[in-house]
């Protein structure tokens, strides 16, 4: 009794795009489900409201202390905030933008 060789199913082309949309939109979902800002970022948003008002990358005004943690993130997010206005928002937008960017990197990667 001989068993019959089956040959093996290529997916069709076009499931592989509705995937990726489909997961796309599952992190999308994620990433605004849980969007947050803690605490840190509030000594940041001072401290860039006080560059932006002339006071210096400063806490208090009278204190030349670097009181924010995160150097790179400050730099990123001082310009966002002198365009929007909002520190809050533009966070959380930078932030999207950041994870974005991460995602398409992690996708060429995995396509290439």
């Amino acid at each position: 009794m001989a068993t019959e060789i089956r040959p093996r199913r290529v997916p069709d082309q076009t499931l592989a795009p509705i995937c990726l949309a489909a997961l796309l939109a599952l992190l999308a979902a994620t990433v605004v489900r849980t969007a947050w800002v803690g605490d840190d970022a509030f000594i940041t948003f001072r401290t860039i409201d006080n560059l932006l008002h002339g006071h210096g990358m400063r806490w208090n005004v009278a204190e030349r202390v670097q009181s924010f943690t995160h150097p790179l993130w400050f730099l990123l997010l001082t310009p966002v905030v002198a365009v929007w206005g909002n520190p809050y928002l533009s966070a959380l937008a930078l932030s999207g933008v950041a994870t974005a960017i991460a995602v398409g990197l992690v996708i060429g990667r995995v396509w290439s």
